[in-house]
């Protein structure tokens, strides 16, 4: 009778921590995807998400977030390259001033599209186009 409570505590204890390591803590997953012609060198976006390297196309991996906010404050280093000639470096700082009045996203799984615009000589414009990933590998734009 022993054996078979001792059988069955420790039948219990097995399957409930099982349970609590197969549960993912993380509940908002993004990656970031070069949507732009320049190798990105480094991005910092919300001093959380750090990516060394990525060229134009690529897809980072996911990184897990507690937060972010719509407004997102980056430090991107990105290289422009001419035909004749040497490869020009460009880094481009931006922090968003507050939240107030944002949504605070919490959950989902996001791609940010990095689209990079040329506006001017030497002058450019970052925006970050966020999407919805469904279960069934479609996106949506948010």
């Amino acid at each position: 009778m022993k054996k078979l409570l001792l059988i069955g505590l420790l039948s219990c204890i097995f399957s409930i921590c099982k349970s609590q390591t197969i549960k993912d803590p993380c509940d908002l997953m993004v990656r970031v995807v070069n949507n732009s012609k320049y190798h990105i060198e480094k991005l910092v976006i919300n001093d959380s998400i750090i990516i060394d390297s990525l060229v134009p196309g690529e897809k980072s991996d996911f990184k897990c977030l507690k937060c972010i906010y719509t407004t997102l404050k980056y430090d991107i280093t990105f290289t422009k390259k001419r035909l004749i000639g040497r490869a020009f470096r460009f880094q481009i700082i931006s922090y968003s001033v507050d939240h107030v009045g944002e949504k605070k996203i919490t959950e989902g799984q996001f791609e940010l599209f990095l689209t990079i615009d040329n506006v001017e000589k030497n002058k450019y414009q970052i925006y970050f186009d966020r999407r919805i990933i469904n279960i069934g590998n479609s996106t949506k734009k948010n």
